[in-house]
């Protein structure tokens, strides 16, 4: 089967070449008869755009990249909110092309870093590392003359991000509102987290939050980090579970209510292995949203805005691209309303 070139079009169609082209590309100005007579004739004859001759001509592919750290360890990302960076990437007439690096890649040698970048194949780039990127990506993206912004990250300008202190400090309200006054955050950090860079920097922003409602109130902030084996699950669960019992099954120091960082359904049931239950003995809070029905009706879920982050994302980065500018200003996305809480503990 031959491809139809616009000579082709142009020929059965009796106007010149440029005509034909400029009626495809719906610019410049003629006839609306000559327009649609162009695009009827082109539908017959099959006639299907090169899209690299585009490329090269107009100097658009509609590629966007979206780099992340490998989606178990180093990227927050759900199928959900892969969905909705492809439809805001279509939205825009572009296509998303997605690549899982590590932070050990060597981004100096175009073998290994990804071809769609090193040979300008991509418009923009989003970027999502939760941490340990590549070393130098920043300046490799602006050597390259490549409009990047981030997600979920905080940076001075080029990133679209969660405001985690301020939705932090207003669940900590929310929950004096109801009358608790032993309030703790918990962070369960994993075996494997063993240097700073490991933390998201949400870790620290909803701390802040939480702690500032607490001293608002006269209370003394209550952060709990467990990172005592907890998640090396052939170990026996008491070794496992003591720094957990120390707090959690002391009458005199217990919490009534609990704001996790994250994990809220793991720290349920470590909390359940323990014979505390939730939320009869404790009420517990976790950010994240990602629960199953069962567990919602357990503990309280504060949906990270991942959603609305995806689509800002996008829509900073396509105005970067039209704009030709390399810098944005930086987006605080507020969280939404918040659901309500589930606390049916008696309070004391």
């Amino acid at each position: 089967m031959s491809i139809v070139k616009l000579k082709d079009i142009a020929a059965a169609t009796g106007v010149h070449e440029m005509t034909v082209s400029r009626a495809l590309r719906n610019v410049g100005r003629m006839r609306q008869e000559t327009r649609q007579r162009v695009l009827d004739v082109a539908r017959q004859l099959g006639y299907r755009p090169h899209a690299a001759a585009a490329a090269m001509r107009t100097g658009r592919t509609g590629c966007i990249a979206m780099i992340t750290g490998p989606l178990l360890h180093g990227s927050q990302l759900a199928p959900n909110d892969m969905a909705v960076l492809i439809e805001a990437v279509a939205g825009y007439g572009g296509y998303l092309a997605h690549a899982a690096i590590s932070g050990d890649v060597d981004i100096s040698n175009a073998g290994t870093f990804p071809r769609l970048l090193s040979r300008r194949m991509a418009e923009g780039v989003l970027l999502n590392y939760t941490h340990d990127e590549p070393p130098r990506l920043d300046d490799f993206l602006r050597h390259n003359g490549l409009p990047a912004v981030w997600m979920n990250r905080k940076r001075h300008c080029n990133t679209v991000y969660p405001d985690d202190f301020g939705a932090a400090r207003k669940v900590t309200e929310r929950l004096l509102a109801l009358g608790h006054r032993r309030i703790a955050f918990v962070r369960l950090r994993r075996a494997d987290e063993t240097h700073p860079r490991a933390e998201h920097y949400s870790v620290a922003d909803r701390l802040a939050g939480y702690e500032s409602a607490m001293r608002h109130a006269g209370l003394q902030p209550d952060g709990l980090l467990f990172a005592h084996g907890w998640d090396q699950w052939n170990a026996p669960k008491e070794s496992r579970l003591q720094s957990l019992a120390k707090v959690f099954c002391d009458p005199a120091r217990r919490p009534t209510a609990v704001i996790a960082h994250g994990d809220g359904p793991i720290l349920m049931g470590l909390l359940q292995q323990l014979g505390v239950q939730v939320p009869e003995d404790v009420t517990l809070v976790s950010f994240s949203g990602y629960f199953s029905h069962a567990a919602e009706q357990m503990l309280s879920g504060v949906p990270v805005p991942f959603e609305a982050m995806g689509r800002r994302t996008v829509e900073m980065l396509f105005q970067m691209i039209e704009s030709g500018k390399q810098e944005a200003p930086a987006i605080c996305l507020p969280y939404g309303e918040i659901a309500s809480l589930h606390t049916v503990r008696h309070l004391v």
